[in-house]
């Protein structure tokens, strides 16, 4: 008996559609998406964390940064502490710095400078930060 490849691939289709769509496969899903959906708070504080939730947001950490205290414990802190600070700043920032550090030491490193005081932050202060990211 021949069949076309058009019957047996919509037979196959339909099949699957069937079988993942089951009830037991969407409970499935749906536990895995409650465990991935919370933030566990780390045992020490992050420093600028003010909401105590882990993640440092971008308006923490320019309050942060215009807190000379606070700046200035960041700085002395040990570099596990500065090491979670830097691990829990949201993405877009953690990406920011992370290429202010690559350009550290390079002819970009003045243009990045330039960039760092338009958004607030001093020259040493971007030094100390892009030290800090390459190690």
């Amino acid at each position: 008996m021949k069949r076309r490849p058009f019957v047996l691939t919509l037979i196959l289709t339909l099949t699957i559609a069937f079988t993942s769509a089951s009830p037991a496969f969407a409970k499935k899903k749906k536990e895995k998406k409650q465990t991935t959906d919370k933030i566990e708070a780390p045992a020490v504080p992050i420093i600028g964390d003010a909401d105590s939730n882990g993640v440092v947001s971008s308006a923490e950490a320019r309050a942060l940064m215009q807190n000379p205290q606070l700046k200035q414990q960041l700085f002395n802190a040990t570099q596990a502490e500065q090491s979670l600070f830097y691990n829990s700043l949201e993405n877009k920032i953690r990406i920011q710095l992370l290429k202010m550090a690559k350009a550290y030491g390079t002819p970009r490193w003045a243009f990045v400078i330039e960039r760092a005081e338009q958004a607030g932050l001093s020259a040493s202060d971007a030094e100390r930060i892009a030290l800090v990211m390459k190690r």
